[in-house]
């Protein structure tokens, strides 16, 4: 097993990163085969995706929590019309940032936080 080239990293405006490119930034932070991280990032992806059909949340420490938001049925009526639509409940799934992550990407802020603070004030 060789192994793989750096990804590259550019200056400008950052743009989503590719389920590929994230594998092989794994496979080179690891020193580990591309491949192999493709599968295991297809794993994780269905074993969320199993436990959320379940109603089962999914909490990484540190990161987040990807969980089930259930929207109730409601009526819908745009205002050039005048009859309503009855649109179905249906469930949404979500993620939840952890104060860790917040205050990684906010460079020591929870911004979360300090609303929350600022409400219960």
């Amino acid at each position: 097993m060789s192994k793989p080239s750096k990804p590259s990293e550019q200056d400008h405006e950052p743009q989503s990163v590719s389920r590929s490119e994230l594998a092989q930034r794994i496979a080179w932070a690891l020193n580990m085969d591309a491949t192999l991280c493709e599968t295991v990032l297809t794993r994780f992806e269905e074993e969320t995706a199993l436990c959320l059909e379940k109603g089962q949340p999914v909490t990484l420490e540190g990161f987040g929590m990807f969980a089930i938001r259930a929207i109730p049925a409601w009526k819908l009526r745009p205002p050039a019309q005048e009859k309503a639509a009855n649109l179905p409940a249906k469930n949404v799934p979500f993620f939840r940032s952890d104060e860790t992550l917040r205050r990684r990407v906010n460079d020591g802020f929870d911004w979360h936080r300090e609303e929350r603070k600022s409400k219960i004030n």
